[in-house]
């Protein structure tokens, strides 16, 4: 589910709690936040990461994602696009996994030493705020055009994500027969 994340620092920046993408949980509010990120980007800001960076074009003739919460092949093809224009950019070093994994603490995955994606994509979409002067990401879980499961979700505040801890088998009840 997605979540507003507290960093270190006291900030916070939105986040999921499972991947989103191929291979991928692809939970509802997960899907929601990613597919609200990438219309940000692409749409309310125009393509504008800020930062004084080039603007990002979205897949070309695509429209903006529904935020329904379904995985399909709209949101694929958004995921996809934004790691190869990032790839293609020579400034991230990511291997093409066709997903978006949730960021914890750095902004690098500490297996691979690769950008996560997802850092990109909320960094876009936090500095393109800022560039534009609108706050389209800012106001996500405010925004009445939000839908109802990701605003409640957003409400969530944690320092990490679902999918980075563990969680302990349940013991099974002992079998006993007479």
């Amino acid at each position: 589910m997605a979540f507003t994340y507290i960093t270190q620092l006291g900030g916070a920046a939105y986040n999921i709690d499972w991947a989103v993408g191929v291979t991928g949980s692809n939970g509802q509010a997960d899907l929601m936040l990613v597919q609200s990120l990438f219309n940000i980007l692409y749409f309310d800001h125009g393509g504008d990461p800020g930062e004084g960076k080039d603007p990002l074009l979205p897949p070309a003739g695509a429209d903006a994602l529904a935020v329904d919460g379904k995985y399909g092949p709209l949101t694929q093809r958004y995921i996809d696009h934004f790691q190869d224009t990032l790839r293609a950019t020579g400034t991230w070093q990511m291997a093409p996994d066709r997903r978006m994994d949730p960021f914890k603490g750095a902004s690098l995955s500490p297996h691979q030493k690769e950008v996560f994606s997802m850092t990109l994509l909320v960094r876009y979409c936090h500095f393109g705020d800022l560039s534009v002067g609108d706050h389209a990401y800012r106001d996500l879980p405010i925004e009445m055009g939000t839908p109802h499961v990701l605003r409640s979700a957003l409400k969530h505040k944690k320092a990490l994500p679902a999918q980075y801890t563990y969680h302990a088998p349940k013991p099974k009840k002992p079998v006993f027969y007479p």
